[in-house]
């Protein structure tokens, strides 16, 4: 189970770090220590430990290879933590995780996450190296459907800049439930708020006919699209077999799409989803607790889309 989580999380490499030795004439339990792996004889999964590396080890094939295929870059608004009233300086360590878990951010990546949409962080130093071409947002780590912004009250100008752009040239911008009310910092603020004014005025907001509850404001700037929606209660991101209760990470190669898929929940599945706006020709599944491989059933939804068994 955990190491689905870390699959599903992007890594595709797992280490049993910090494996602790002990003699054999130590007494039971041996030596011990208190951040290590267990991975020994004392062990209580110590039998099945070659049933997991198998399993371990077929997922790691397929997900070390090709390329992160993820639809969503979601936005670290930072300059909101640094403007709490306790300073810019706060721990943000392994074990303190309110830096993260109480901020927005954290709620943004939690409902994204829920809802089966695959996501990348990005900063506002990384925004910088991003290009729009075909609609799509190009970094050097993949192509991207979609920037989402956090509900946040402060953002840097160079960023909003940067977003608006980004929009301008054909790129999808959604702000979870608001937008932005200020900048970041008090260098030049008068100035800075005229230009971050300027900016948001260039957003030409209207009403549209549009089948999404979540929806609270559309604009059009440039070639693309500034979408402001409660992200908590749906959004236009597909869901693709999220909606059966799965998790699952893509990854893309010359040959196709490869995903992983787990059931996280505590009762087995037995039925069809769909594989978002993808349609291959064929489908095949591998079992990584087995080896076992074949081609998937596969049948025509109402919605004239294929969906696998």
């Amino acid at each position: 189970f955990l190491a689905d989580d870390m699959f599903l999380a992007g890594v595709n490499r797992i280490f049993y770090h910090g494996t602790c030795y002990s003699p054999d004439d130590a007494p039971w339990p041996g030596w011990l220590f208190y951040a290590s792996t267990e991975m020994n004889p004392r062990n209580p999964i110590w039998h099945d430990v070659p049933a997991l590396n198998e399993y371990i080890a077929r997922v790691q094939s397929i997900l070390q290879s090709g390329k992160p295929d993820n639809d969503i870059l979601l936005y670290w608004p930072v300059a909101d933590f640094w403007s709490d009233p306790r300073g810019r300086v706060q721990p943000m360590g392994v074990s303190t995780g309110g830096w993260f878990e109480e901020q927005n951010i954290g709620k943004t990546a939690h409902e994204l996450w829920d809802q089966g949409c695959q996501f990348d962080y990005v900063s506002d130093a990384q925004l910088k190296t991003a290009k729009v071409a075909d609609g799509k947002i190009q970094m050097p780590g993949g192509k991207y459907q979609v920037i989402v912004v956090p509900e946040c009250k402060y953002i840097p100008l160079e960023t909003f800049r940067e977003l608006i752009g980004l929009a301008e040239k054909g790129a999808n911008i959604i702000f979870d439930k608001t937008m932005p009310t200020d900048v970041s910092g008090e260098k030049d603020l008068e100035s800075q708020r005229a230009e971050f004014k300027a900016v948001g005025d260039k957003i030409k907001f209207g009403h549209f006919t549009v089948n999404v509850r979540s929806l609270l404001q559309m604009g059009i700037v440039g070639s693309g699209q500034i979408l402001v929606q409660d992200l908590s209660l749906d959004n236009a991101l597909s869901k693709t077999i999220a909606g059966a209760g799965l998790s699952f990470i893509r990854r893309s190669s010359d040959e196709g799409w490869n995903y992983f898929i787990a059931n996280r929940r505590e009762t087995n599945f037995d039925d069809w989803v769909a594989l978002a706006d993808r349609y291959p020709k064929s489908f095949v599944l591998l079992d990584p607790m087995t080896g076992a491989t074949g081609v998937a059933a596969t049948r025509q939804s109402a919605a004239n889309s294929t969906e696998i068994h």
